[in-house]
């Protein structure tokens, strides 16, 4: 069952690949009142922009793994014999997020421009997914015809 599930499943992924449209290229106004310059235009963008942050910022908040981070990590950073360890313990955690804001900033700033400047990049990733859509239904077809191994 596991076997035909599997095989089933990498099917049917490879022929949704195959059989989606091609993306048209869409470009991210960097103008805060739309393509057209009306008001609603401009509270929608903004809405989407607070949806997307408020979202990014609820993952992260929430995420474990952030304060197991920071109690394995940064005290190995505070001396033993601090006067303050609470306080050198936030600062270092400041300094932490001051960094991670410049290089996310970085990266943002990266993806924006990328996103305005990509159009081949969008037209070969519809080829991409062409190609991975033929290698699910390969692997697919190769797993519900291959016997299990023996023993």
């Amino acid at each position: 069952m596991v076997k035909w599930g599997g095989a089933l499943y990498l099917l049917w992924m490879g022929v949704r690949l195959l059989r989606r449209a091609p993306q048209t290229p869409v470009l991210f106004s960097t103008n805060p009142m739309g393509d057209q310059g009306r008001a609603d235009d401009a509270t929608s963008q903004v809405q989407r922009r607070l949806a997307v942050f408020f979202g990014a910022f609820a993952t992260n908040v929430l995420n474990p793994k952030v304060a197991l981070f920071f109690l394995a990590f940064v005290p190995q950073f505070i001396p033993a014999d601090a006067q303050n360890p609470t306080w050198s313990f936030v600062l270092l955690g400041g300094l932490f997020n001051l960094n991670s804001l410049l290089v996310c900033m970085a990266w943002a700033w990266a993806a924006a421009w990328l996103t305005q400047h990509s159009f081949g990049l969008q037209r070969g990733l519809s080829h991409l997914d062409r190609v991975a859509g033929l290698l699910f239904v390969g692997f697919g077809l190769k797993l519900a015809f291959t016997d299990a191994p023996a023993h």
